[in-house]
C-alpha cells in the first residue's frame, strides 16, 4: 500500500474503501442531491473528522454515517428542497463537541 489512501464514494449507497477494508451504508436523503454543494460540504465534513481521528478509515466511516444521519433528520422536518437545505445545516450543527461533555 503506497499511499495508505481511503476512498469515499457517495450516492444512494455510500462506499468507503482502503487497501484491505470495505464499508457501505444506505443512509441519507433523496433530497441531498437536489441541493447544490452537498458533495463539497461532505468533503469538508470528512476533513473535519480527520482532524480529530488519526485513523483515516475510521474518520471517513464516522463522517459518512454522521452526514447521512443529518440528511435523514433534515428530511423528516423538511417540506421540500428549500427547507431541507436549512434543516440539513441545522442538523450538521448538532454534532456533539467536547463542550457537550464537560461539566458546567
Amino acid at each position: 500500500m503506497r499511499h495508505n489512501a481511503v476512498v469515499v464514494m457517495s450516492g444512494k449507497i455510500d462506499f468507503i474503501v482502503n487497501a484491505s477494508l470495505y464499508h457501505q451504508f444506505d443512509r441519507g436523503s433523496a433530497l441531498m442531491p437536489m441541493i447544490t454543494g452537498t458533495g463539497c460540504l461532505f468533503s469538508a465534513v470528512i476533513a473535519a473528522f480527520h482532524a480529530v481521528e488519526k485513523n483515516s478509515l475510521d474518520a471517513s466511516v464516522a463522517a459518512t454515517v454522521f452526514y447521512g444521519i443529518c440528511g435523514e433528520v433534515a428530511e423528516k422536518e423538511a417540506k421540500g428542497p428549500g427547507s431541507f437545505k436549512t434543516k440539513f445545516i441545522d442538523a450538521l450543527n448538532c454534532i456533539p463537541t467536547q463542550s457537550h461533555y464537560e461539566k458546567r
